[in-house]
């Protein structure tokens, strides 16, 4: 009885040593990083488009502030050779996001306008959005293409 006893505490312990241990991984890992792109669906010839980026980080990495750099957006029109590339502006989050913010996952959010092109204008704008997270870069192909009318 007692060797039974000495053996159902020993898995006791050690399974509660192993849940312990995961639990501390996974509240204090670094995490990684996401992103939600929101671009028009058509823009007019003469009008920017503008193309909102709300990016995320998750985990104990710290504070989302300053851990994405290098953010830039790249676009032509289909058919072009060169892209032209713009910077993004900070924006307050939309209000969906700041309601799940919490130590462990954070969001912030950004805004292209991409300048408008000459009236008389069409076709269909294509971009991407180069940034780096944690001093990894990454490359993230726009979810679709924008129609100019």
């Amino acid at each position: 009885m007692k060797k039974t006893l000495i053996i159902v505490g020993s898995l006791i312990l050690a399974g509660g040593l192993l849940w312990g241990g995961f639990y501390w991984l996974g509240a204090n890992a670094i995490g990684g990083g996401g992103s939600d792109q929101y671009p028009p669906e058509t823009v007019k010839a003469g009008e920017p488009a503008v193309i909102k980026l709300v990016l995320s980080v998750w985990g104990g990495g710290g504070a989302i502030q300053g851990r994405f750099t290098d953010i830039s957006l790249h676009y032509r029109l289909v058919g072009e050779s060169d892209y032209k590339i713009i910077s993004p502006e900070q924006i307050a989050l939309p209000d969906n996001y700041k309601d799940v913010v919490s130590k462990n996952n954070q969001w912030i959010g950004y805004e292209f306008t991409i300048p408008p092109y000459s009236k008389g204008t069409t076709g269909q704008i294509e971009y991407y959005i180069d940034m780096t997270l944690d001093g990894y870069q990454s490359r993230h192909e726009g979810v679709k293409k924008i129609l100019l009318k």
